[in-house]
């Protein structure tokens, strides 16, 4: 009976001292693990320079719950860009995320579309820039992939708290 203590003792010694950072066996994943659903619109497009805002609203499920999502991504003139295979263009991004307790995560980044005309794609990350409610004080970083295709838009969005 004493040993079985004293080897459960040092074991939890040994977690607690030896790998502090470790989340352990029941962390699997990000922090922040959505399917995103919804509709996307484009609500403004400079004639001048190319450049358009889009907007999106969604549902969202996944980890940390279920919340409504909504995003805007604007970016730079369509064209031909690296790493695209028909044409693409720099973007930037900003989501908030409302939980049914009233809780918030919002987060702005950047990075790039790739569109053949009618199929776009986005790929996009930045931080975790505001928290309220269960997340109060959370930072971190996200990504997100998302397409849209004749309004419809379906993505996965990805975070982990520092």
């Amino acid at each position: 009976m004493k040993t079985g203590i004293f080897l459960a003792m040092a074991a939890l010694t040994a977690a607690v001292f030896v790998a502090p950072q470790a989340h352990g066996w029941w962390h699997r994943g990000p922090d922040i693990d959505l399917r995103v659903s919804g509709s996307s619109v484009i609500v403004d497009v400079d004639p001048a320079t190319g450049e358009s805002l889009s907007v999106q609203t969604s549902i969202a499920r996944g980890k940390p719950g279920y919340a409504h999502l909504n995003s805007t991504v604007s970016f730079d003139a369509v064209g031909p860009y690296d790493g695209c295979p028909v044409f693409g263009a720099d973007a930037t991004a900003s989501w908030v995320a409302i939980y049914r307790d009233g809780s918030i995560l919002t987060g702005s980044g950047g990075g790039f579309v790739c569109t053949d005309g009618i199929l776009f794609q986005g790929f996009v990350g930045g931080d975790i820039t505001g928290t309220k409610g269960r997340f109060k004080n959370a930072g971190g970083t996200w990504n997100a992939e998302a397409t849209v295709e004749n309004s419809a838009f379906f993505g996965r969005l990805k975070g982990d708290f520092e």
